[in-house]
C-alpha cells in the first residue's frame, strides 16, 4: 500500500501546496524537509518555510493500491488545483510508480480513507 498526501503551509493553509504518493510517509517527510526531491518549485518552498524556522504540514489523504496510484494521484492535484489554483506546486500530471505497476490496470481506485 501506498500513502497519498498533501504539504501545506503551517503559515496560509489556503496557499502553496504539494500532493505525493509515499510507501513511509515519515521518511518521505524528512526527505521533504532535508531539501531533496526533484521539482524545483517545491523544494524552493520548503526551503523557505525551513529558513524561517517553519516546516510544511503532511496530511494523509488514504492509502491507495499500487495498481490505483495514477489514477489517485492525478485526481488529488486535479482537485487541489480547483482549490489551491496556482498555489499547487505539482508540475505534470504524472506518477513515479507508473512505470513499476504498468502491466495491470483495474477499472475502478482502490482507495482506504484514514
Amino acid at each position: 500500500m501506498l500513502y497519498l498526501y498533501i504539504l501545506t503551509s503551517p503559515i496560509h493553509r489556503d496557499s502553496q501546496c504539494y500532493v505525493g504518493i509515499t510507501e513511509n510517509p515519515e521518511y518521505r517527510f524528512r526527505q521533504h524537509l532535508a531539501g531533496q526531491g526533484h521539482d524545483n518549485r517545491k523544494v524552493r518552498w520548503v526551503k523557505s518555510l525551513v529558513g524561517k524556522g517553519l516546516q510544511p504540514i503532511m496530511n494523509i489523504l488514504c492509502q491507495v493500491d499500487e495498481m490505483d496510484v495514477d489514477e489517485a494521484e492525478n485526481d488529488a492535484i486535479d482537485m487541489v488545483r480547483a482549490i489551491h489554483g496556482g498555489g499547487c506546486l505539482n508540475g505534470v500530471r504524472q506518477s513515479h510508480y507508473t512505470k513499476q505497476v504498468r502491466h495491470r490496470q483495474k477499472s475502478k481506485p482502490d482507495i482506504r480513507l484514514i
